[in-house]
């Protein structure tokens, strides 16, 4: 029996490995290799599909992790892999409050990914350990409060200081005070800038959830 795998992700080079690692497996084999998640869930429904790697963040802003409860309402025994890079608990905490099966961190030299491929077929899971903290500016994501956390992501996603206030239910003034915050302890010079630093790390990059917390 071969398990049949769909791979989502926007980096070429990216693809063609995850193509070559699945190839090199006679049990596994690719059914659908996509620049875009836009066609995941369609392929899902299509036909059986055991794995879905889906990439954690994409350049146009949407996010692999978004759409594990999609994936999962119209194939429930999919398992899902999110790939991405070390950046950091929060993402994938929200993988696995997502309901995703592992994490593979792509710029990590251990474990290889055709052990995790192996470990998540076979419903071990595959999570990464200790996984790094998190650069924003001068600081580091471990350093930000809970509340200031939640005001980075909604910036990230391009959010005006009231759509902000409206989401978390906070006032104005107050989302204003966690932003002056943020930039004093990221040495970083204005919103945009937070936005910015904040989306090349893969910070809330189209998420519709809270980005979850750090243990502190």
């Amino acid at each position: 029996m071969q398990y049949g795998v769909v791979i989502a992700d926007d980096q070429g080079v990216a693809r063609k490995y995850f193509e070559f690692v699945i190839g090199a497996d006679p049990e596994l084999r690719v059914l659908y290799s996509l620049p875009s998640l836009g066609s995941v869930q369609s392929c899902c429904a299509a036909r059986r599909v055991d794995l879905a790697l889906l990439g954690a963040t994409f350049a146009d802003g949407s996010s692999g992790i978004d759409i594990i409860p999609v994936v999962k309402s119209v194939s429930p025994s999919t398992k899902i892999l999110i790939v991405g890079c070390s950046s950091g608990s929060y993402l994938i905490d929200r993988a696995r409050e997502l309901g995703a099966d592992g994490f593979w961190c792509k710029d990590s030299a251990e474990p290889e990914l055709a052990g995790v491929l192996s470990d998540v077929l076979s419903g071990l899971g595959a999570w990464p350990k200790d996984p790094p903290d998190v650069p924003i500016g001068d600081a580091l994501m471990s350093e930000l409060t809970a509340s200031e956390t939640d005001v980075l992501c909604e910036i990230a996603t391009g959010a005006s200081n009231r759509m902000i206030a409206e989401a978390l239910g906070i006032e104005i003034g107050t989302v204003k005070s966690h932003i002056n915050h943020l930039l004093r302890k990221t040495g970083l010079s204005n919103r945009t800038s937070l936005a910015i630093e904040a989306r090349l790390r893969g910070i809330a990059a189209g998420s519709v959830v809270r980005c979850p917390r750090y243990e502190r």
